[in-house]
């Protein structure tokens, strides 16, 4: 769900910025995939890796403070 509302909040700033893909500003290029027409930055698959890790980070995090027991410095006597 997060990862949708990430990519949802990305789209005006990939409106507002419209930046074209290089090959789109560069001659002579080979282009080896299918040409994508929507622009190229901020980029939805770094914008959805960046939303999934920042979850996984959260979940993690919330994991370690409800765990009973857990502690992050181990002192010995």
């Amino acid at each position: 769900m997060g990862m949708l509302l990430a990519v949802a909040g990305n789209q005006p700033i990939v409106s507002a910025v419209n930046r074209p893909r290089l090959y789109m500003t560069l001659s002579g290029i080979l282009v080896l995939a299918d040409r994508s027409t929507d622009p190229s930055f901020p980029s939805d698959h770094a914008t959805m890796a960046g939303a999934v890790a920042a979850g996984l980070l959260a979940v993690a995090a919330a994991a370690v403070m409800v765990s009973p027991g857990s502690t992050s410095v181990r002192t010995t006597r």
